[in-house]
């Protein structure tokens, strides 16, 4: 469980920073970001789940945080894929 969580928690960070970064560069573009939540979301789980983890000593909660952005992206994707857009 203690592997899933660091990859879990890797990826997220990893699409933090990316989100973080592409999200500059969209606002150069149009000026504003629709989708700013998700890297607002990124953030908190990426902080959230190791003060989880370590501080208050839930483990399978700091899992869930960790495991939610991904959850919501794929869920997203799914959403997205069954309303035919192919943007």
């Amino acid at each position: 469980m203690g592997a899933l969580f660091w990859l879990f928690w890797a990826i997220d960070l990893v699409l933090c920073v990316v989100l973080l970064i592409a999200g500059d560069f969209r606002k150069s573009f149009t000026g504003n970001n629709p989708e700013g939540w998700v890297a607002v979301l990124l953030l908190l789980c990426v902080l959230a789940s190791p003060l989880l983890r370590f501080v208050f000593r839930r483990r399978l909660a700091s899992l869930i945080v960790a495991a939610l952005p991904l959850l919501i992206m794929l869920v997203w994707y799914l959403i997205d894929k069954a309303k035919g857009s192919n943007a």
